[in-house]
């Protein structure tokens, strides 16, 4: 990718209709507990300045952090069930390192983070019709990036808000 995950933060702001919301450390506290996960670099700089809204830049297509028909329960159990399904199918190593689903592409393409491992930035997929994990060619900052470039190009994004930690 092309850009420095400042400048594509830059770029969400920029380009936001004045509706960006974050997190704050309180909360991504709690997001860490609730999710047993670990929030670092640049997935939890972007959680801090969009998690819960990036003002229209970035829609719910994929991006299942801005989906508001899902609750904190609704997360959870999508969190878990994923965890569940990668265990049955024997990712033990997987599950181990705390992997956390924040997009869905197609219903049955997951992409994630492994949060506690050294490589905890770079985006992960799991297929559903193949049972398949393999690791993708990019990072955190670069799906985002292509993210608030296809919703600037398309300006399809509606304002959408959610929240890890709303019942």
């Amino acid at each position: 990718m092309s850009l420095y995950f400042s400048e594509v933060l830059a770029l969400i702001k920029s380009s936001a209709n004045n509706e960006l919301a974050g997190y704050q450390d309180e909360e991504i506290s709690k997001i860490e507990r609730l999710y047993d996960i670990d929030v670092t670099g640049d997935f939890r700089q972007f959680l801090m300045l969009a998690g819960k809204c990036s003002g229209g830049v970035i829609g719910d297509r994929d991006i299942i952090l801005y989906r508001q028909a899902m609750t904190l329960r609704s997360h959870l159990c999508l969190q878990i069930g994923f965890r569940d399904d990668l265990q049955d199918l024997g990712f033990f190593d997987i599950v181990g390192i705390k992997p956390f689903v924040f997009a869905i592409e197609s219903e049955t393409v997951y992409y994630f983070l492994r949060t506690t491992a050294e490589d905890n930035q770079r985006v992960y997929l799991f297929d559903e019709n193949t049972d398949e994990v393999r690791q993708t060619e990019w990072n955190f900052s670069d799906y985002i990036e292509l993210q608030v470039l296809e919703g600037l190009e398309n300006k399809s994004n509606v304002i959408c808000k959610s929240d890890l930690l709303l019942i």
